[in-house]
């Protein structure tokens, strides 16, 4: 698909972007071009390249680190419309948002441990640097400290019957 100099302008970026707005849906782009650099002629340019990934391809990934590691996975960036795997599940994202205040307003990463109708949960925040937006999960306590405890159990449990 060739574009315009009008287009290729408006479009051009050496970062990513989220739009509402691509061709077949919402998500993030990037324009590379092979001079690395913004010509002060758009047709002065070899080549133009213009990657999109869809929200779409988002939540499909969402979904597969769901599958085994993970309880509400999500991307979110103030102002966008949140990105989430299909099938959310445990504390609502608005809630998690809330509680994280204006650490998600920053280029913060860490975690924090909150309570969510009685529950513990472990909340983690990425921020991404490529993407500039957040991806945050949220584990219940019990699931993580679990195994710690059937090992503990476990070890007391050796330890007597080698004794």
């Amino acid at each position: 698909m060739s574009m315009t100099p009008v287009e290729f302008e408006s479009r051009f970026s050496l970062g990513w972007s989220y739009s509402d707005d691509l061709e077949i849906g919402p998500g993030f782009t990037r324009t590379y071009v092979t001079t690395g650099y913004k010509p002060a002629h758009p047709e002065d340019l070899d080549v133009a390249v213009r990657i999109n990934l869809y929200k779409w391809s988002f939540e499909n990934l969402l979904d597969t680190y769901k599958s085994g590691h993970s309880n509400n996975p999500f991307f979110y960036k103030a102002g966008h419309n949140i990105i989430a795997s299909r099938s959310v599940k445990g504390p609502k994202m608005d809630g998690i948002i809330n509680e994280l205040g204006d650490r998600v307003n920053s280029r913060d990463s860490g975690f924090l441990i909150h309570s969510f109708d009685g529950r513990p949960y472990l909340i983690t925040y990425y921020y991404s640097n490529l993407l500039e937006w957040h991806l945050i999960d949220s584990v219940p306590l019990g699931q993580i400290i679990g195994p710690i405890r059937q090992q503990r159990v476990l070890f007391g449990a050796s330890s007597v019957i080698l004794c």
